[in-house]
């Protein structure tokens, strides 16, 4: 409920070119950032789809990747959600992801329940997501898995103990500023002040 991306895709539409990319177009961009030295890595993300969808879309963007740009090794992370079946995590790593990303969003089962509904339903749950983050490290390896959390929503001592959990476990915790943004459910409440994140 803190994302807008559907909001944002309603209202501008797939006619401005700003949502989805196929992966001729992200292996094309890259080959040109890359072959100009402007870039030494690619983070691929789509929010969340199906998985079958998902695996296959990220094995086309691996491949159009070295394509495009004539290199082996694009070292990418993927942004996924996490895969009902785990074996799928492998399969990303073997296409050439050095990196994956599953962001589990808050620490709090409830406040991920309520704020995440969809996840929480149609994506395993918070402790499958918990259980793929844990089974990423054995593939990827200690701090090649970043999960973020939306810094703000959930009281500060969850989001720091969800943070320490994952460090404890090789994987990277990380944190955004939320921003209410409009479109959102929760467009209109204010986030905390600026010492709350600093702090």
């Amino acid at each position: 409920l803190f994302c807008n991306i559907n909001f944002t895709k309603d209202t501008y539409g797939e006619k401005t070119g700003i949502f989805w990319k196929t992966a001729k177009q992200i292996g094309e961009t890259y080959a040109e950032a890359h072959g100009a030295g402007l870039v030494d890595h690619v983070n691929i993300t789509g929010g969340v789809i199906p998985e079958r969808r998902e695996l296959e879309y990220y094995l086309d963007v691996a491949d159009a990747l070295r394509k495009y740009a004539g290199v082996e090794d694009f070292n990418g992370t993927a942004v996924v959600a996490a895969p009902i079946d785990l074996r799928n995590l492998d399969r990303f790593k073997e296409a050439g992801y050095r990196t994956v990303g599953l962001n589990l969003e808050f620490w709090d089962k409830g406040i991920y329940n309520a704020i995440c509904p969809g996840k929480a339903r149609d994506s395993g749950g918070w402790d499958h997501w918990l259980k793929a983050i844990e089974y990423s490290v054995g593939v990827f390896g200690h701090g090649n898995v970043r999960s973020n959390f939306v810094g703000g929503i959930e009281p500060k001592k969850s989001l720091l103990a969800g943070i320490q959990h994952l460090a404890d476990k090789g994987a990277v915790g990380t944190a955004s500023i939320w921003c209410p943004n409009p479109g959102s459910d929760l467009e209109g409440h204010r986030a905390p002040e600026p010492e709350w994140y600093l702090d």
